[in-house]
C-alpha cells in the first residue's frame, strides 16, 4: 500500500510538472519580428507559434508581457527587427542612409541588400552588401561618361555608437570635356562615424590622385539627424584651406522601408556665393 501511495504521488507530481512545461509557450525563434497587417496594425515580438493559419507572438513592453495571434491571411509584411530599427523605445525602422549625400556613413548595407541612388538624373550609384561590413558599388555621371567602382569596409568598434571604415574609389572617363578639366582617377578615404543610425556624424580624410599620381587632400565632415519617424536631416561638408574649393550640402530625406526622396541645397563660393538646389531618390532592395 505504501509503495502504491508513493507511486501515485510520483505520477501526480510528474503530471503537474509536465503540464506546466507544456502549457508554457515555447519560443520557436529567438529573433524579434515586426508583423504588419493589411489594416495597418503593427505587432513586435518573438514568434512562439507558427502554424498553417496563424502566427502567435510574445510581446514585451513597459506594460508587461502579452500574447497576440495574427491570422496569416491578414499579414501584409513580416520582417526581423534589428537594434538599429529602434529609437526612443519605439519601432522607427530605417531610412536608407548608405551615404549622407555622396560620402559614406558607417551604417552600410546589410548582407544581400542592394541600394540605388540618383541625384538630378545625371548621378547614379548602385551598391551591394557582400557582407554586413563589406560593400561594393558601381556608378557614373550620364553627361560626361565618367564611370567608377568602389569598395567600402566598415568595422564596428562600439555597437551602434562608433564605427570606423575605409573606401577606395577608382574612376575613369570616356569624355573629359564636360565639367571636369583635370580628371581624378583614385580616391583613398578613411572615416569614423560616431552616434546611432538615427543621430550621427562622420569625420573623413582622404587623398585624391590624378593620372600623374599627384595627390590632393580631401576633408569631409558629415552628419545625419532623425527628426521624426519619416524625416532625416543630412549634411555633407567638403573642407579646404582655399574657401573657393569648399562645398556644403544640406538636405531633407523622407521615406521609409525601401524608397526615399531627398531635397536640398549645395552652397559653394567659387569667386562668388552660389546656391544650387538638388533633388534625389534612393531605392533599397532586400
Amino acid at each position: 500500500m505504501k509503495k502504491f501511495v508513493m507511486l501515485a504521488g510520483f505520477l501526480l507530481i510528474n503530471h503537474l510538472v509536465v503540464s506546466q512545461i507544456v502549457s508554457k509557450p515555447l519560443l520557436i525563434d529567438s529573433s524579434i519580428y515586426l508583423i504588419r497587417t493589411i489594416t495597418g496594425k503593427e505587432f513586435i515580438g518573438k514568434i512562439i507559434d507558427n502554424n498553417d493559419s496563424s502566427f502567435t507572438i510574445q510581446i514585451e513592453n513597459d506594460a508587461g508581457e502579452s500574447f497576440a495571434t495574427i491570422p496569416k491571411k491578414e499579414v501584409k509584411e513580416k520582417q526581423i527587427v534589428h537594434a538599429t530599427d529602434i529609437a526612443h523605445g519605439q519601432y522607427w525602422g530605417t531610412i536608407p542612409n548608405v551615404s549622407y549625400v555622396l560620402s559614406p556613413s558607417g551604417y552600410s548595407l546589410r548582407k544581400g541588400q542592394w541600394y540605388f541612388q540618383n541625384i538630378w538624373i545625371i548621378y547614379n550609384q548602385l551598391n551591394y552588401g557582400v557582407t554586413d561590413h563589406i560593400q561594393v558599388g558601381l556608378g557614373g555621371f550620364v553627361p560626361n561618361g565618367m564611370l567608377w567602382g568602389n569598395v567600402r569596409i566598415t568595422l564596428p568598434v562600439v555597437s551602434n555608437r562608433l564605427i570606423v571604415g575605409g573606401a577606395i574609389n577608382y574612376s575613369t572617363f570616356s569624355n573629359t570635356g564636360f565639367w571636369i578639366n583635370e580628371p581624378k582617377f583614385l580616391i583613398a578615404y578613411g572615416f569614423a562615424t560616431i552616434g546611432s543610425p538615427h543621430a550621427n556624424f562622420s569625420i573623413g580624410y582622404g587623398r585624391v590622385y590624378n593620372r600623374e599620381n599627384n595627390s590632393q587632400p580631401l576633408y569631409v565632415v558629415s552628419g545625419a539627424l532623425r527628426a521624426s519617424k519619416a524625416v532625416l536631416l543630412v549634411t555633407e561638408n567638403y573642407l579646404s584651406n582655399n574657401i573657393n574649393d569648399q562645398m556644403h550640402l544640406f538636405g531633407i530625406r523622407t521615406g521609409r522601408k525601401s524608397l526615399t526622396f531627398t531635397v536640398g541645397v549645395s552652397l559653394t563660393k567659387a569667386n562668388r556665393f552660389n546656391a544650387l538646389p538638388w533633388i534625389g531618390f534612393g531605392i533599397r532592395f532586400w
